[in-house]
């Protein structure tokens, strides 16, 4: 399923599906060469590097993945998987490029758009927006939801959701209206994009066309701001 899938995706943000190797009764994917690693390794990696790290590096992080992710809510696909370690980085160097990947979990909605699960599969309910955890309702605005805790993880350097929480006390925690905390290098508009698409209403969250065109004017501001590039000043 996840290679038909891949099959159907053609776009810069996405990672590139080349094939299936068969081996014996293994299947294998075969994908284009990612070879910066996933994206909440490397995050994890700029702990050590706090004040070289430039906003704008992670904003630039942030908006590959919404350009990815629009794509995907244009052609009527939901990821249902959101989140940094399922986001691939062609290199390390300064011409990276990051790619959504793992679509084990995603679907094409055809022509409704919502998808509802079945089943008692594993899922990532610290990434889930209440309809999906609550009632199994999957459709654009869940990935929105997941985008955000994306944000959040992108900001907080790889840190774990809703640390020291466990999946039923974070469900119990969303349904009352709690939220992730705004992490310490981010800035007060990105932490105001984060909470709109963390709305309890689906329909007053952001799509990604509206995510990305946000981020890349936080980013143009941010380029021309004289500030500290790592807490830089929202204008």
């Amino acid at each position: 399923m996840e290679a038909v899938m891949l099959s159907k995706l053609k776009h810069p943000n996405i990672v590139k599906f080349i094939g299936i190797s068969i081996e014996g009764s293994s299947i294998l994917l075969v994908t284009e060469l990612m070879d910066g690693g996933d994206l909440r390794s490397y995050l994890r990696c700029l702990r050590t590097k706090l004040h070289d790290i430039a906003t704008k590096e992670l904003i630039l992080l942030c908006i590959d993945v919404a350009t990815g992710c629009q794509y995907l809510e244009e052609h009527g696909c939901i990821h249902r998987d959101l989140a940094t370690r399922n986001c691939l980085l062609s290199e390390k160097g300064s011409r990276k490029i990051v790619k959504v990947g793992d679509f084990g979990m995603s679907r094409l909605t055809g022509r409704t758009n919502y998808y509802r699960k079945k089943g008692t599969a594993l899922v990532p309910v610290k990434w889930m927006s209440p309809e999906a955890f609550i009632d199994g309702v999957f459709t654009s605005k869940t990935d929105v939801w997941s985008y955000g805790v994306l944000l959040w993880e992108v900001f907080s350097l790889g840190h774990v959701p809703y640390p020291g929480k466990s999946n039923e006390e974070v469900m119990q925690f969303v349904k009352h209206g709690g939220r992730l905390p705004k992490p310490e290098i981010c800035t007060e508009k990105i932490y105001q994009l984060m909470t709109n698409c963390w709305a309890d209403d689906s329909r007053l969250r952001p799509n990604f066309t509206t995510i990305k065109e946000k981020l890349t004017s936080i980013e143009q501001c941010d380029n021309n701001s004289t500030s500290n590039p790592y807490l830089s000043v929202p204008c």
